[in-house]
């Protein structure tokens, strides 16, 4: 379950998951 790369995944804990290029993940919240 982990979005694709370069892409951003909305899960339903309404949080945007962006996983980058250089592999590294980061959060960002949808207030």
């Amino acid at each position: 379950m982990r979005p694709s790369v370069g892409k951003a995944s909305i899960r339903d804990d309404y949080r945007i998951f962006i996983e980058f290029d250089n592999g590294e993940r980061g959060a960002l919240d949808n207030v």
